[in-house]
């Protein structure tokens, strides 16, 4: 800041000083022309009015361009020295952050602080509650013990509000500091909070998914709470120790994964394939009507508004089990985060804000529930009329102190809500109460997630990221990016240049992003990316296509695929509509890692997804 200003004013000083010299070289000129025209009149030659108006604009033409020249320059340096306050900045934040975010307070404190409308700290609540305990435990050792104790508990109270206060800077810088740093901050955290199990062996469990897929084709009820995969993993997993849960990175191309999930009923080899189509599955699960840990945006039911494909966490999910449940999908968002595996559960933006802590306002219930948002801006913004009882829309003349929430369920803003009718005198109240109960909604819910989140990662990691940051590293990317696939593939057995290579990568471009995550399935047991070129690099993922190794016509075999390994077995196709017709045959059919599970159809070959 001071550099830019020094700037601007040498600036400012440069620019008086060419002004002055113009001013006086002008008037010089002008004495000597007036001196040699009273001498010589014959010798000007006037120039006509049109000539003086052209070189007049050309003159205040070439003045404005000079102008703004000076003032992109300006500018220019304007950014470059706010781009190097960044950087230093960034360099700090980098080299510091590590020596704080140990000593940042518990956020879910700090929440019951704001549950309760608390304008006072939490540490100077704290500190005073201690020191009333102090006080009575030492009242019989004398008033010097008990000035010593209250002179350390002030002491730490400072020492507790300054934490406090580098805290809410560290979540306030978010927004400027680079992503690179972030992934800098996240990988060195993660890997000096992972350990191995203590009992030496990887934790598992198993799933028959063999069983729950003929229970639904025999048209019985599926309970998600006993028969999904998610509460299968739930009751083998929840009890494991959080430490057994946070993998160390492996070296080389052994498997990156958190637990093991062991298949009843199909012939699947391998851990990766697996654990990918693990965390794919269960988000279609929590998506389903069946799942009580998630609602679909209020926006779905009218037809209206934005996030009408997107899901809140359900309000009405309270019971110590829902809860607990809650918990163990913090924790697998976290073990995806570590591992580099993408749960794509379609949350709305509002649930990824209150998991960063990032200020909500009446503009983010309107794109999950758009009615319920203009009706309150509408309340709000009614003329007030204090002589009326009530000048409310007929509408709202029988409004009570009552909000319907997410899940349908009634809910009153104050004691006896369901019986105080909205007036025109505290219809603001009423809209203050209204908004808070709807953007809180989801409060308990949104702690259950975050206690699950920290018990594997640090929670206070959640600090540095915005919430578009949050849904990329737990969901991946929704759209599938050829090129920067193409970017990292590698070629076994076969030219990157062959005719059906390239029959292949624009096959993929022609694909709209439906069959392009199907073909990523089909490939890798997950149907999202990594999202960038660095994410690539930080998960160690790379897509490889493979000679096929099948006897026969290319035209008559279709591509199969090693799910633990992302790599494509791709036949050598005699034309681009060969091709195009295997593979979408293939990504489109094939649902199963099963070995042992073929398909033979006639005319047009056989297809196996191999681990």
């Amino acid at each position: 800041h001071d550099g830019g200003e020094e700037y601007k004013r040498d600036r400012a000083q440069q620019r008086e000083g060419v002004a002055d010299a113009k001013g006086s070289k002008a008037l010089a000129g002008g004495s000597v022309s007036t001196s040699t025209n009273s001498e010589n009149p014959s010798a000007l030659v006037q120039p006509s009015a049109s000539a003086s108006a052209s070189a007049s604009s050309l003159t205040s033409k070439l003045a404005s361009l000079s102008s703004s020249l000076d003032d992109y320059w300006e500018v220019a340096v304007w950014i470059k020295l706010r781009l190097e306050g960044f950087r230093t900045f960034n360099g700090l934040f980098a080299e510091l952050y590590p020596l704080l975010h140990n000593e940042l307070p518990d956020e879910e404190e700090e929440e019951e602080d704001e549950k309760e409308g608390a304008s006072e700290p939490r540490s100077a609540r704290a500190s005073r509650s201690a020191s009333r305990v102090n006080n009575n435990n030492t009242a019989a050792t004398g008033t010097d013990a008990a000035s010593d104790q209250k002179g350390k508990k002030r002491q730490h109270q400072r020492q507790l509000i300054a934490v406090k206060g580098v805290a809410s800077l560290i979540r306030s810088s978010r927004g400027v500091v680079f992503e690179s740093v972030k992934r800098v901050i996240e990988k060195d955290l993660m890997d000096s909070t992972a350990s191995e199990p203590l009992g030496g062996g990887r934790p598992s469990f198993v799933l028959n998914r063999v069983a729950l897929a003929r229970k639904l084709e025999a048209g019985e009820a599926a309970d998600f709470v006993t028969d999904s995969q998610f509460a299968s993993a739930y009751r083998q997993l929840f009890s494991v120790s959080p430490f057994d849960l946070r993998p160390v990175r492996p070296g080389g191309t052994e498997p990156f994964v958190a637990f093991e999930v062991k298949t009843e009923g199909e012939n699947v080899v391998g851990l990766a394939g697996p654990y990918r189509q693990f965390f794919t599955e269960i988000a279609r699960e929590l998506m389903s009507e069946a799942s009580p840990l998630l609602v679909p945006t209020p926006n779905r039911a009218y037809g209206n508004g934005e996030n009408r494909d997107r899901y809140l966490l359900d309000p009405g999910a309270r019971s110590s089990k829902l809860l607990s449940m809650l918990e163990f999908l913090g924790r697998l968002f976290a073990m995806a985060i570590r591992t580099g595996s993408q749960v794509p559960v379609a949350l709305a933006p509002l649930v990824w804000k209150l998991l960063v802590r990032q200020p909500v306002v009446l503009a983010d219930l309107h794109k999950v529930d758009c009615y319920a948002a203009a009706a309150l801006r509408g309340l709000r913004n009614l003329s007030k009329n204090d002589d009326a009882a009530s000048s409310l829309p007929e509408e709202l003349a029988d409004q009570k102190f009552v909000v319907t929430l997410s899940d349908g369920s009634s809910h009153q803003l104050k004691p006896g809500g369901y019986d105080l009718r909205v007036t025109d005198r505290n219809r603001n109240e009423y809209v203050r109460l209204a908004t808070r109960a709807r953007l809180g909604e989801q409060s308990t819910q949104i702690a259950a997630v975050r206690k699950g989140i920290g018990s594997i990662i640090p929670v206070q990691l959640l600090s540095l990221l915005s919430w578009e940051e949050l849904e990329v590293r737990v969901c991946g990317k929704n759209e599938i990016d050829v090129e920067i696939l193409k970017r990292h593939t590698k070629y076994s057995g076969v030219q990157s240049d062959a005719k059906h290579i390239k029959f292949f990568w624009r096959m993929l471009e022609e694909f709209n992003q439906e069959h392009r995550r199907d073909f990523v399935r089909f490939c890798w047991a997950q149907e999202r990316l990594p999202a960038s070129d660095a994410e690539f690099e930080r998960t160690k993922t790379r897509f490889q296509i493979k000679a096929s190794t099948r006897s026969g016509n290319p035209d008559n075999i279709l591509p199969t695929a090693d799910t633990c390994f992302f790599n494509l077995s791709l036949p050598a196709y005699s034309s681009f509509e060969i091709m195009k017709t295997k593979v979408l045959y293939a990504i489109e059919q094939v649902t199963t890692m099963d070995k042992d599970e073929g398909m033979e159809v006639e005319g047009v070959g056989q297809v196996e997804e191999e681990e």
